[in-house]
């Protein structure tokens, strides 16, 4: 199975988004991701993979994702990407 893969989404000021820090986990269950994004941009959002599972964020991934002060998060799963609003 495929290790578990996070990465930063990060906006421009024109708007446009661009990807930040990327993380590859060293299984299919787990990763950790230094939050970074380049200058000049903001954090938007995370994206993560769950291989194998659910293209739903777990109750841990939603918690994450408020404490660090996000409203999106985007999961994807062997078949599918999708994001949410949390």
């Amino acid at each position: 199975m495929k290790p578990e893969i996070a990465v930063t989404i990060c906006q421009e000021p024109s708007g446009q988004l661009c990807r930040g820090t990327e993380a590859i986990g060293s299984s299919p269950y787990n990763v950790q991701l230094r939050i970074g994004c380049p200058p000049g941009t903001v954090v938007k959002a995370l994206h993560h993979s769950h291989p194998g599972g659910l293209a739903k964020p777990s109750p841990a991934d939603i918690l994450e994702a408020k404490r660090l002060g996000l409203n999106h998060l985007c999961i994807e799963n062997d078949f599918e990407l999708r994001c949410y609003k949390v």
